[in-house]
């Protein structure tokens, strides 16, 4: 083959990660171009709608992949197995969640973002209160067990604080309290959904005949929700270019902003580095003994797509895929972990939100204490990162790939439908032309490549 073929090679199987880096190129460039023109509120809404559009095709199948990929994923595997995998995954997220805070701390303690002389943040004289730990584990235990499926589709539970306020009579004070409401935050509860899930899924398996044609149906849905998702990645370009140019075009002062939180910016991008490129890496190879940066390069088109689009949930396909096709994970694992690793990892988040927290509380002429920043680390949960819920997919894979069964040893699997997605010479990207086969085995498995 030619140097001529292998660019041409190349650029087919890279064309969609190549189109998003053009767009992220266009964005930055149309907006800082069309910034100094200050177009109006209307104009940037019309900028960025085809942004908006993107996300929230992607979040419409959030909901039906995590459902369908859970259950069938579960079903094929025994109770003692589920157990398993969920402990292993389970204490990887909180190690590296932990890490990850560790890393923000420190990364404040050594840059100390926030000591400028001049203080632009005001106090905020709005009555409020910090959620306390207690409610943050009540939050979590009640989001495990939702009392509305279709709720748990919308929004999730979270404690509030009511101000009450009284006069007192003898002194002719005001005294405030705080009264604990349950509310509702906009947004799927994934950890409830993923617990009901896999009831469902292991339910149905210990039926047997009785619950193969329910199994047979969430592993098709799986399959289609899958398509359909790869379908709507192909707008990435357009989506990236949009939300990144309003993003730019939106920064009233470019001096100020880097003025005051260049600092701030150093401490947790050299942090994030550390983790991303040494540290996680690290982790990773000393878990799994196999090379962290053939991960990296499998996950590049899931990590460019949830950067720009500030979300891991939105790239759960890319993920599964990047598991199951390029690094040979077991579906069933990758289908239960990445994710379980979407609803309650934030090893990427908890080193911004960390140093975050203490820059902004130092920026108000408040140094945090040590306790005050032992508390940030201890109480951080947030969104997550993608390169942790692929690692903990694998890692989850390697200590339980010897544990479970073969796909196709159970009477369960005798029809079940693996779907791989291959590129011939002639497609681009994303499979988007797959050479589709059926064949059945010796043990009756019906595949598909």
């Amino acid at each position: 083959m030619g140097t001529c073929d292998k660019i041409n090679a190349f650029i087919r199987d890279n064309l969609s990660l190549i189109l998003t880096l053009l767009g992220v190129a266009l964005g930055l460039g149309v907006g800082f171009a069309i910034r100094p023109a200050h177009p109006s509120e209307s104009v940037l809404m019309w900028l960025g709608l085809p942004g908006q559009l993107y996300l929230r095709l992607l979040k419409m199948m959030i909901v039906p992949l995590v459902v369908c990929s859970v259950i069938s994923g579960t079903s094929s595997l025994d109770p003692k197995t589920n157990g398993k995998i969920s402990m292993v995954s389970f204490v990887f997220i909180f190690s590296n969640n932990a890490i990850g805070a560790i890393l923000g701390v420190l990364a404040f303690i050594a840059f100390k973002p926030g000591n400028s002389n001049q203080k632009l943040v005001a106090k905020s004289s709005l009555l409020s209160r910090s959620i306390e730990t207690q409610d943050i584990f009540a939050d979590l235990l009640r989001n495990l067990v939702p009392d509305n499926l279709f709720e748990a589709s919308i929004q999730q539970t979270v404690t509030t604080y009511v101000p009450i306020t009284t006069l007192n009579a003898t002194s002719n004070e005001t005294i405030t309290s705080f009264k604990r409401s349950l509310g509702f935050n906009r947004g799927p509860n994934l950890l409830g959904l993923i617990f009901a899930c896999t009831l469902l899924g292991i339910a149905a398996a210990s039926l047997r005949d009785k619950g193969k044609s329910v199994i047979d149906f969430f592993e098709s849905a799986t399959q289609i929700v899958i398509a359909v998702l790869r379908w709507f990645l192909w707008t990435t370009p357009l989506g990236v270019l949009s939300l990144i140019l309003v993003a730019v075009a939106n920064i009233k002062d470019v001096g100020v902003i880097f003025g005051d939180l260049g600092m701030h910016v150093l401490a947790v991008t050299v942090a994030l580095l550390l983790q991303q490129l040494l540290i996680m890496p690290l982790l990773y190879l000393a878990l799994t003994k196999r090379n962290p940066y053939t991960l990296l390069a499998a996950i590049s088109r899931a990590l460019l797509t949830s950067f720009a689009a500030t979300s891991t949930a939105v790239v759960l396909p890319e993920m599964l895929h990047a598991c199951e096709v390029k690094l040979g994970a077991d579906r069933r694992i990758a289908r239960f972990v990445i994710p379980f690793s979407i609803a309650l990892s934030a090893n990427g988040s908890a080193v911004f939100i960390a140093c975050s927290c203490l820059f902004i509380s130092n920026f108000t002429g408040t140094y945090p204490s040590a306790d005050i920043i032992a508390t940030v680390g201890d109480r951080l949960r947030t969104a997550s990162n993608t390169m942790g819920h692929t690692m903990g997919a694998m890692v989850t894979h390697t200590f339980c790939k010897n544990t479970i069964r073969p796909l196709g040893s159970s009477p369960h699997d005798s029809n079940e439908i693996k779907l791989e997605i291959s590129r011939d010479p002639s497609s681009s990207g994303y499979g988007s032309k797959a050479d589709v086969r059926e064949e059945r085995n010796s043990n009756g498995v019906q595949t598909c490549t």
